[in-house]
């Protein structure tokens, strides 16, 4: 749910699609745990227009249902998870994006990026709903560029300190 005055998504519920039913929205996470993902100004004011364009041809009674849900059907229904990852396919396939690219890339890439971009494993880890941050160590550790270095530069800082009685 986009809780945009907030600035946050608020991860609480999916979508699942039981085998010969329609998609329901199921009151929990996969973990088992509701979460708040803070978003930034681009992402929020990206999502108001998407919104926007959504209302225009929603009926009035399913507009005010998806308020904050950020896609649903022509009607206000929820989108099949598998028609989402139909859908990102063909988009992959235009783009020209490696065959193996799936939805699901999509939150590996913005992990990495945040890694990358310098946060630390924790906030990843909540970020992403990981029960435990060794989920997320096992997974992302490896695109830390320059641990090791950065670990004998910390320890000759410390060692130096030492030395000099501090």
């Amino acid at each position: 749910d986009a809780q945009l005055g907030r600035r946050l998504m608020h991860v609480a519920a999916t979508v699942v699609e039981p085998r010969g039913k329609g998609p329901r929205r199921q009151a929990r996470t996969k973990g088992g745990r509701s979460r708040n993902v803070s978003l930034g100004d681009a992402a929020c004011e990206a999502i108001r227009e998407h919104l926007g364009w959504q209302r225009a041809f929603l009926p009035d009674e399913a507009a005010a249902d998806r308020e904050r849900a950020i896609c649903c059907g022509p009607s206000g229904e929820l989108l099949r998870p598998s028609a989402v990852s139909k859908g990102f396919r063909a988009l992959r396939d235009e783009l020209k994006l490696p065959a193996g690219t799936s939805f699901h890339t999509l939150r590996h890439t913005h992990a990495t990026m945040l890694i990358v971009g310098g946060a630390d494993m924790r906030t990843v880890q909540e970020r992403l709903g990981h029960a435990n941050v060794s989920t997320t160590l096992s997974l992302y550790a490896h695109v830390v560029e320059g641990r090791d270095r950065a670990a004998a530069d910390a320890f000759e800082a410390v060692s130096a300190r030492i030395e000099k009685g501090a």
